[in-house]
């Protein structure tokens, strides 16, 4: 926090930077509550644990098997390092919005360029402290692990064990109980919750094209217009997103380690992890990355296609000029001079030099989208290799 205050220091906004915050919640805004949130349900689960042994009076079976229960472990170790990676992208959100102002990558297309940025970043304020946003997030999220919950029968498992006698059948009963209802709700609590301001930055950032004009450098070095550190901060917002595709790709493959923990828990996390690959992760990581590089794509896009007028109209001009001079022995020193010019012209060719159309390097839709679409494909074949040994 101290360097982030540092590299903001001088910036023209930096008494809104030092009051600004992300959200009104201190699940979203300080790290420690997030955690807590986040392995409660394990926790849960291990009292749980402890408490059937102890009403059973074993040799702490249950509490050895949650301890080792390795899909919890996994989800809530992948959890954690979600929430590390967001709140590494919240303490850049003051460096980069400081960035585009003060170093000059935006101008204002009427008026006077502080007071409009400095109206822009309220606008952001405010949005980000709504209440109806993430309450409906919120909601989304609760109604998702509901839906998913009755297509995979966990009412009716939960009730099946219940109704048993045996303290074993219940306490199995409260396990899926803890996992599926208390432990997915709160985890889908802290994804509306955190997701808010996920959207609300995609959103701002997807606008500001429109209301700025976006200085693109087509000779910068990083070979993104000189935006480059826009492409980063938006991967670094989607990060969180594709760390979960991962971990719900390594659930989807149905490993070992599901396996071992029972066919229920395998025949009930593997298609949960899917159908979570495919509904939640792949739009939104498309949604949360694209969305906010699409303005200034566009803008980028508009000052090439005006650079290529401009090169064609000019070409256009000295190849008249040298024809028009070759007709005419006493000006060829002009002719001469005109094709030196439209040699310098076509080495500024934007074609020769790639202008750059994204503020981000090609391999980023790979790093994006990767994870996911692999164990989508992998799934595919091994079914379809499965059918093809049955059949055969």
């Amino acid at each position: 926090m101290d360097q982030l205050q540092t590299e903001v220091a001088d910036s023209a906004f930096k008494e809104f930077w030092d009051n600004f915050r992300l959200s009104r919640s201190r699940a979203v805004t300080q790290p420690a509550y997030t955690a807590f949130f986040a392995l409660l349900p394990y926790l849960t689960l291990l009292v749980a644990a402890v408490i059937a042994d102890l009403t059973e009076n074993t040799d702490w079976g249950w509490t050895k098997q949650a301890i080792t229960l390795w899909p919890m472990l996994i989800a809530t170790a992948f959890l954690l390092v979600i929430i590390w990676v967001y709140y590494r992208w919240q303490n850049e959100i003051p460096v980069f919005f400081s960035w585009l102002y003060d170093g000059e990558r935006i101008n204002s297309q009427e008026g006077d360029l502080e007071q409009q940025y400095g109206q822009y970043l309220r606008e952001y304020q405010s949005r980000l402290h709504s209440f109806k946003g993430p309450l409906l997030f919120v909601i989304i999220g609760l109604i998702f692990v509901v839906v998913l919950s009755w297509i995979t029968d966990i009412p009716e498992l939960i009730t099946a064990f219940w109704v048993t006698d045996e303290v074993s059948g219940r306490f199995i009963a409260i396990r899926f109980f803890i996992i599926w209802f208390f432990g997915f709700s709160i985890w889908a609590i802290l994804f509306g919750l955190a997701a808010w301001p996920v959207y609300v930055t995609g959103r701002h950032l997807s606008i500001l094209s429109d209301r700025f004009d976006v200085v693109v450098q087509p000779s910068h070095p990083d070979r993104c217009g000189g935006l480059k550190s826009w492409g980063d901060f938006c991967f670094n917002m989607t990060l969180p997103v594709v760390i979960g595709g991962l971990m719900l790709a390594i659930f989807g493959l149905g490993h070992s380690f599901l396996q071992d923990a029972g066919v229920i828990v395998y025949e009930t996390v593997v298609p949960v992890a899917n159908a979570a690959l495919i509904l939640v992760v792949l739009p939104f990581t498309g949604i949360s990355f694209y969305a906010p590089v699409s303005g200034v794509h566009a803008r980028m896009i508009q000052l090439k296609k005006a650079m290529e007028d401009q090169y064609a109209k000019q070409a256009a001009g000295l190849e008249a000029q040298i024809r028009s001079n070759l007709d005419e022995p006493e000006r060829l020193a002009d002719a001469r001079q005109a094709a030196e010019e439209l040699e310098v012209l076509r080495a500024l060719m934007p074609n020769d030099y790639s202008y750059p159309e994204w503020p981000f390097d090609r391999s980023v839709p790979v790093k994006l989208f990767a994870s996911p679409i692999l164990s989508l494909a992998i799934q595919f074949l091994v079914d379809l290799f499965s059918r093809s040994s049955c059949c055969g």
